[in-house]
């Protein structure tokens, strides 16, 4: 009784792109999550770039102590924001300065976003070559 050294090649062929397709799956679901975070953050940074424009001195608005703490008060000032330029460190901006950081915030995030998705494109092309691939071992196609 002899192996049949073509269909344990077969096998192989098939539990090695089983793995390949489970890894690039994984992937795909990994970029899928840092993409809708990207979203969400430009979201947010639309959000304020659209308050920086619209604040006005005399205006009444809620003001975050942080934790989810609000506290209502009136701005003084229209002039000049502080802003969060990362790790917690707060400067004090003009606010054609802070929008033109938020601009430039959001730009990145796009292009972040851009390559991401294209990143996706690409991972989700070769898991449908994988598929045909994998069709055809069986005899599927």
């Amino acid at each position: 009784m002899g192996v049949d050294k073509p269909a344990d090649a077969n096998n192989m062929e098939i539990q090695k792109l089983s793995y390949e397709l489970s890894m690039y799956e994984q992937h795909a679901k990994q970029v899928e999550a840092q993409l809708k975070e990207l979203q969400k953050l430009a979201n947010n940074l639309n959000l304020t770039l659209d308050g920086l424009r619209e604040f006005k001195k005399g205006k009444n608005s809620l003001y975050s102590l942080g934790s989810g703490v609000m506290v209502k008060g009136e701005i003084t000032d229209d002039t000049n924001v502080l802003v969060d330029i990362g790790s917690g460190v707060l400067i004090e901006m003009s606010r054609e300065d802070a929008i033109d950081f938020m601009t430039k915030q959001i730009e990145a995030v796009m292009k972040d976003y851009n390559v991401k998705n294209q990143m996706l494109v690409n991972v989700v092309a070769h898991i449908d070559k994988l598929n045909k691939k994998a069709k055809r071992l069986l005899g599927e196609e």
